[in-house]
């Protein structure tokens, strides 16, 4: 899953957002509709009022509240859909809506006459998310996106903004742990080497992984590898021999049954996909 776009209203559309996976790996921008909405995020409930949207970091859990009447439009996107060079991955950093110390979310308010802006964009997100498989509805995901994070980024400076940070020293260990796996993730696989790197025990970084980030470190790191074995894969031309190489396997085969396990499909199978 690297993008989609779904209205949820409670947890009666059998849609759940506690699965493991929509804390760690998942950047979240949530529309606010007509009627307002009340969420769980990070365990917290929040009443929010109508025409807001909120930009929730990857690594902040979001929650349905089952008995809420009222639904919402979530856009959800991975680091992989949007990261596509460094000038994405600097603008998705430099734009501060998903970025700060301790940040839980920040809301901008929607001004006035703009409201009509939430049906155009969700109505072309949905065309998109349906015809994924066609690169012009992929740019179009990636262009409207984009667009949404320029718009907040514009209203950051402009119109009033609210954050809301937690008072977890957890988040701070769980964010730098995410950092580590980006960086050592092509040479270090094993969960030891970035608890020392921390500085606490593996048992605790466990611990705190699982509280903050809904997942345990070795399924983090695999993520981070897999992550990076798509990106290799889909935006460059080196050949699945040489990327196995890049990646600490002696053999290719050793990488390609590895990918295999975590993502479902070869390396073979994942690049020809991607470049239909």
């Amino acid at each position: 899953m690297e993008f989609g776009i779904k209205e949820i209203l409670g947890t009666s559309n059998g849609f759940s957002l506690s699965d493991k996976i929509w804390a760690s790996t998942i950047y979240k921008i949530v529309f606010i509709p007509e009627k307002g909405c009340k969420l769980s995020i990070q365990g917290e409930e929040y009443e929010f009022e109508p025409f807001n949207i909120l930009f929730i970091p990857k690594e902040i859990q979001l929650h349905c509240i089952g008995s809420e009447d009222r639904p919402f439009t979530l856009i959800y996107f991975s680091e992989e859909f949007f990261n596509r060079s460094v000038q994405d991955s600097e603008f998705l950093k430099d734009s501060g809506l998903f970025s700060g110390d301790d940040l839980l979310f920040r809301m901008i308010k929607i001004p006035e006459g703009f409201n009509s802006m939430y049906n155009f964009i969700e109505d072309h997100l949905e065309l998109s998310k349906n015809n994924y498989g066609q690169l012009a509805y992929r740019e179009l995901a990636f262009t409207l996106i984009k667009q949404i994070i320029l718009l907040g980024t514009v209203y950051l400076n402009i119109f009033p903004v609210s954050e809301q940070f937690a008072d977890q020293s957890e988040l701070l260990y769980a964010r730098r742990f995410q950092q580590l796996v980006d960086e050592y993730v092509i040479t270090e696989k094993k969960v030891p080497f970035y608890a020392e790197k921390l500085e606490i025990s593996p048992r605790k970084l466990t611990s705190i992984s699982k509280k903050v980030l809904g997942r345990t470190p070795k399924e983090l790191i695999n993520e981070g590898f897999l992550r990076l074995s798509k990106r290799m894969l889909s935006r460059t031309q080196k050949s699945i021999r040489q990327i196995a190489w890049e990646l600490q396997y002696a053999d290719e085969n050793n990488f390609s049954s590895t990918f295999l396990k975590l993502s479902g499909v070869t390396p073979r199978e994942y690049r020809k996909r991607w470049q239909k």
